[in-house]
């Protein structure tokens, strides 16, 4: 990422104040002040700070990196799963009671699909509905599950400030509690909806490693607290358009 330090342990950057997104060039700098300062100092801009030396952590850089990416595609192999298994249902209720399209989502609490927008006896019949299909249960499960395991903070999942994909600035990644906090607040409706806003997927060659990056972006995004509400900022492109 910063030339000018690649010869120094590979670090990134944790921190309580949410910085902005600086060039490379004064980042290097900052980087490159912190390690020759044992690791630690204060910022004007990004207050107080600390790095991170990835040598004397469990698994070296390149291993973590690799797990990052395979985050990424399992994540967003469950996210098409849900996508198709959805759009049956959706299907479904557009013959069946289009009374109830569009104004509903589904949670999934306690290994079950609990359904919001809807009156108590519609939201009890659509979710025997959810519920039945067991891969798009299945598939809620490992979308959650890897999420857990890439936001909860470990010994192996450091608290760091990492890009959002969502905002476009530098966030706090420093979550605990994730899989209590998602059965409250992540909507798979709108999970697919947002992910969508991040990375255009109606214009672009979409991967699934692509897809989970932003699903799991717009999920770290919701477990933010006194986040603001998501803004479209139009698609952020990491792939190629088709022809």
């Amino acid at each position: 990422m910063i030339s000018s330090i690649s010869q120094a342990n590979i670090a990134q950057l944790t921190s309580s104040p949410r910085p902005t997104v600086d060039s490379k060039e004064v980042l290097a700098e900052r980087l490159a002040k912190a390690l020759a300062n044992g690791g630690a100092y204060e910022d004007p801009a990004l207050g107080e700070v600390t790095i991170i030396d990835y040598s004397k952590l469990p698994k070296p850089i390149e291993q973590f990196g690799e797990v990052r990416h395979g985050q990424y595609t399992e994540a967003g192999r469950s996210m098409e799963t849900i996508k198709k298994e959805l759009g049956k249902i959706e299907a479904m209720i557009a013959k069946r009671r289009p009374d109830l399209a569009g104004g509903w989502d589904a949670k999934l609490v306690d290994g079950k699909f609990k359904v919001t927008g809807l009156d108590a006896d519609d939201a009890k019949w659509l979710e025997t509905k959810l519920n039945a299909n067991t891969a798009l249960k299945g598939a809620a499960e490992a979308f959650i599950a890897t999420t857990v395991s890439h936001l909860e903070v470990s010994s192996d999942n450091l608290p760091r400030v990492d890009f959002s994909y969502v905002t476009r600035k530098m966030e706090s990644f420093d979550f605990h509690g994730v899989r209590a906090q998602l059965e409250d607040k992540l909507s798979f409706r709108a999970l697919l909806s947002q992910s969508d806003d991040v990375i255009d997927s109606k214009r672009i060659t979409m991967e699934a490693a692509d897809r989970g990056m932003s699903g799991l972006a717009v999920a770290a995004h919701m477990l933010t607290p006194n986040n603001p509400p998501l803004e479209h900022k139009g698609a952020f492109f990491t792939t190629s358009y088709d022809g």
